[in-house]
């Protein structure tokens, strides 16, 4: 289930906040305006809520690089230990995934020499002294202390992102830089490494210090930087497949006329997960199982299968490779694609037989190691 709720729009970008966001602001409110009023509460509200505004503008810095070099963003889930935002895909290229990771710590860059920039003309013009700019924060509701907690917050966004600890912004540059000469799969595991490595001095001094922000933070990085080794470890095997070598040819086709009462048995018995609907000659869409158990769970066993196929799927080229066919389905959020050797359909490919081959392929060169 989705505890998220979308705020709005930003070029097409999706931006949510997790329901957990409202305790957030409470708890800011509370921990940065107690003790001066009401005044200091909405004060401290005001400071949560901004630190969050600072945070979503850094997605936007990734999410945006990211678009401009056409990877879509699904959206930027603003959370209570930071936001996230979803790419359909990662950069291919070591220097995109470079621009894209430092495009984040780029904006805190600016934002605090913005800050810093008003908060110098006010010690120039003699209402605050350096001595203030260096060592004063406190939490009085007053335009100087709100903006030098954002300075202070931009520059620890900036310094903590550029750790290398894949895979936050600093790991991902280090990637970057290390696939230039050691290829995505070994940059990825070195990265991952150098990454978990500082999870674990992290997670030593949090629990050290009792944070248990920071714990979780650790757990993060750790457990993260583990299913990103697996993901590239995954397109490494698919990248030497071939979407040909996998299709078993068209087989048990449907047609479009045909109800899903008809064609239950088979669609639910079969290994086979996605059928092609044709009609002379010609594809016309796909059935999967998945949309066979939708229709009869609501009652439609007379409805045709015309009604049921999906019309939207990939057409990959049969020379194509498997990690083609997976970036294919993350893009279309399909789990079946048509195959075609130049103009002729050739069969059907989905998830299943990806995993299929993956786990085949895995074993044959795991025996060989």
């Amino acid at each position: 289930m989705d505890w998220s709720f979308q705020l709005g729009t930003i070029q097409g970008i999706k931006i949510k906040f997790h329901w957990t966001f409202a305790f957030i602001i409470l708890w800011g409110a509370y921990s940065y305006g107690s003790g001066n009023g009401l005044l200091g509460l909405l004060y401290g509200a005001l400071l949560t809520v901004l630190i969050f505004v600072i945070v979503l503008l850094h997605e936007l810095g990734h999410s945006l690089v990211a678009m401009s070099f056409g990877i879509k963003v699904r959206d930027i889930t603003l959370l209570p230990i930071g936001g996230m935002a979803r790419l359909e895909r990662m950069p291919s290229k070591p220097w995109q995934e470079f621009l894209v990771a430092i495009a984040g710590p780029a904006v805190n860059f600016v934002l605090a020499a913005a800050i810093f920039s008003f908060l110098l003309v006010s010690i120039f013009a003699g209402r605050h002294g350096i001595w203030d700019l260096m060592f004063r924060l406190t939490f009085e509701p007053h335009l100087w202390n709100l903006l030098y907690f954002l300075f202070v917050v931009n520059v620890s966004l900036l310094l903590f992102n550029l750790l290398p600890a894949f895979p936050m912004d600093g790991g991902r540059i280090l990637r970057a830089f290390l696939a230039m000469g050691l290829g995505q799969f070994r940059a990825t595991k070195v990265a991952v490494w150098v990454g978990q490595g500082i999870a674990f001095v992290m997670a030593g001094y949090a629990i050290w210090s009792g944070q248990l922000l920071l714990v979780l933070i650790a757990g993060f990085i750790f457990i993260a930087g583990s299913a990103e080794k697996r993901s590239v470890m995954v397109r490494e095997v698919l990248a030497k497949i071939r979407a040909g070598d996998v299709v078993a040819g068209v087989v048990n086709v449907m047609l479009p006329s045909y109800t899903l009462g008809e064609v239950a048995g088979l669609a639910l018995r079969s290994p086979q997960a996605s059928y092609p609907v044709m009609l002379g000659g010609s594809l016309l869409g796909i059935l999967r199982r998945a949309d066979v158990k939708r229709g009869l769970n609501t009652g439609h066993r007379l409805a045709t299968v015309a009604e049921f196929m999906q019309h939207r799927f990939p057409k990959i080229d049969a020379s194509a490779t498997l990690a083609t066919v997976q970036e294919a389905f993350e893009t279309s959020g399909t789990s079946a694609a048509a195959v075609y050797d130049g103009e002729r359909f050739i069969g059907l490919i989905d998830a299943e037989d990806v995993e299929r081959a993956y786990r085949f392929h895995n074993t044959r060169r795991l025996q060989w190691i």
